[in-house]
């Protein structure tokens, strides 16, 4: 059924598309269109897919990395307080044995040469715990200090817990007091 006509656009002795071949090539395109975006489909799912698989390698890099630093932190700050608080106990001894010192001496000028002996060998030891955290390795400390967090968290957790009531209560009771 195909009709011959005069169409300016077209021109002379153009035809008409038979209506079978028409959905027929309808189908066509529709069936190749699907066919490219199922294959585009895909394609994003892949890319997707990789891109979560990197993500998530990527995350588990960066908690890997930021466990590290932190630990590393805990370490240098371990060292720094291990440094400060062997400084500060080191000191508190040395004042101390020169304080049993002084004291023996005025008993041994009181006549009590018994008992300033005894204050000299408390002051003499004193002095040789002084000596001897002078010679302490902070670093070691620090190992010993990270070691146990590695292995132990939740106790740490809970140490710091107790630590932090402790305190808590050790000011209430010093503001309690000095308001009285």
């Amino acid at each position: 059924m195909e009709k011959q006509h005069y169409n300016e656009t077209i021109g002379q002795g153009a035809t008409t598309a038979k209506p079978a071949k028409a959905s027929s090539q309808a189908a066509d395109f529709v069936k190749q269109t699907a066919d490219r975006a199922g294959s585009v489909a895909s394609d994003v799912k892949d890319t997707i897919s990789e891109a979560a698989s990197d993500f998530g390698d990527t995350v588990a890099e960066r908690a890997e990395k930021t466990q590290h630093e932190a630990l590393k932190k805990v370490a240098e700050g371990t060292e720094r307080t291990v440094e400060k608080g062997k400084s500060f106990t080191q000191n508190l001894l040395l004042s101390l044995s020169r304080a049993f010192e002084a004291g023996s001496l005025s008993l041994e000028s009181d006549g009590m040469a018994s008992t300033a002996s005894y204050a000299r060998a408390t002051g003499k030891g004193l002095e040789t715990a002084a000596d001897e955290i002078d010679g302490l390795d902070s670093a070691n400390v620090a190992h010993r200090v990270e070691t146990f967090v590695r292995e132990r968290p939740f106790q740490t957790v809970g140490l710091f817990a107790l630590a932090g009531f402790t305190l808590a209560t050790v000011m209430k009771a010093s503001i309690r007091k000095s308001e009285d």
